[in-house]
């Protein structure tokens, strides 16, 4: 499925990291419509109401952003053991450009999670991505910003 796009692999990030990570890949389909139909997400109602909702959402904003930025990055996602995690991490020349947290929400936080992220990856920039926002910093580090925003304003200063 691979071969035919329909389906992708997230691997996780591990360069010179001492903590005890997570090795398997994360695996997303391509295309959202095909998730939908696997898990009989008949219409926008039924999306809304199933715990589903953050995985759709998580699949659809990677899709878009390696669409996008294409062969500008190698692509990652960052989880430990112990609870640390980062869904999306753009990395260049060996240099953790970007660390994206996906949330399907209208009022993210930072969660406890992210920030370590953060302490453990070092990036350049991080960003918490939404579906729809006025984007906001959420800390000193940290901006909240919308999908479309990401994409049209800051994904190619990353």
């Amino acid at each position: 499925m691979e071969n035919a796009f329909l389906l992708q692999r997230l691997y996780p990030y591990s360069r010179n990291m001492k903590k005890r990570l997570v090795k398997s890949p994360k695996v997303y389909l391509s295309d959202s419509g095909i998730f939908h139909y696997l898990n009989d997400i008949q219409n926008k109602e039924a999306l809304q109401n199933t715990h589903l909702i953050g995985a759709s959402w998580e699949g659809y904003v990677v899709e878009q952003i390696k669409r996008q930025a294409k062969d500008r990055f190698h692509y990652f996602f960052y989880r430990t053991h112990q609870g640390t995690e980062c869904d999306l991490i753009l990395e260049k020349s060996g240099r953790i450009e970007a660390a994206i947290e996906i949330k399907y929400s209208s009022a993210p936080t930072m969660t406890k999670g992210f920030k370590q992220a953060l302490e453990d990856l070092k990036p350049k920039k991080s960003f918490v991505i939404v579906p729809e926002t006025e984007g906001f910093p959420l800390s000193k580090q940290t901006s909240v910003i919308s999908l479309s925003d990401f994409l049209t304003k800051q994904l190619s200063k990353v």
